[in-house]
């Protein structure tokens, strides 16, 4: 009798622990009733929210790599206007030198210069140029163009290469882009140390607040500056 007793026990305390073991793993799956054959079954249901946890952070990369993607398509697109900028602006300058002097090369900057920006500036885009020591004085550079036109100068004392100065800066909507001019010989003439009395006097009449002069050969002049207004 007491064996049957014992045995008894044993069983009762298995079977105690089996229903809380299966507490257990119900609490932890969530179980869902579905009606077959008249009868309701408990059907274990796998955590969504984590499983879609790692397709979520696939997400994110995505999105990230098509941020970078957005990025370099924008610095490629303001590097293309930059160069647009510099052939153009070059082109006539040295045309306009060629048949009537320095004294022409400073009007083409005075009027060709603002129009070929203009002319640039579409889709959102803004192109300009900007200096520390301007010559004309609506391209004073705000503080970020200030602060990056330092950054190249002293990069540049350095021993960095000026066609390898170049700043982006990536804000909430608006993306902007500074790549450095240096200072080559056609400019030279014009923003030299030694500018010639009768230029003095040309470029005087157009710029009376001038100050982009004392410049040497492959000196950072200033800077091309673009942006872009990005859509929300």
């Amino acid at each position: 009798m007491h064996k049957i007793i014992s045995y008894l026990a044993i069983i009762g305390l298995l079977a105690s622990l089996q229903l809380a073991f299966a507490d257990r793993v119900q609490a932890k799956l969530k179980l869902t009733h579905v009606e077959t054959n008249d009868k309701q079954v408990e059907v274990p249901v796998i955590d969504t929210v984590r499983q879609n946890q790692p397709q979520l952070n696939v997400v994110v990369a995505d999105n990230k790599r098509v941020l970078l993607h957005e990025q370099e398509g924008l610095i490629g697109q303001a590097k293309l206007k930059v160069k647009q900028f510099s052939m153009q602006l070059k082109a006539e300058l040295v045309a306009a030198i060629q048949s009537g002097g320095l004294e022409a090369g400073v009007e083409v900057c005075h009027t060709k210069a603002p129009q070929i920006a203009a002319g640039l500036s579409v889709d959102g885009w803004t192109v300009a140029r900007t200096s520390l020591k301007t010559r004309n004085e609506k391209n004073t550079p705000d503080q970020w163009e200030a602060d990056v036109l330092i950054q190249f100068d002293k990069r540049f004392k350095q021993g960095e290469k000026p066609a390898t100065l170049v700043t982006t800066l990536s804000e909430e909507k608006r993306f902007r882009l500074m790549k450095a001019i240096p200072m080559n010989k056609v400019c030279l003439a014009c923003h030299g140390s030694a500018v010639d009395p009768n230029l003095q006097k040309t470029i005087q009449e157009h710029y009376p607040n001038d100050t982009a002069t004392g410049f040497s050969l492959e000196d950072i002049r200033g800077a091309f500056t673009l942006q872009k207004d990005l859509a929300e």
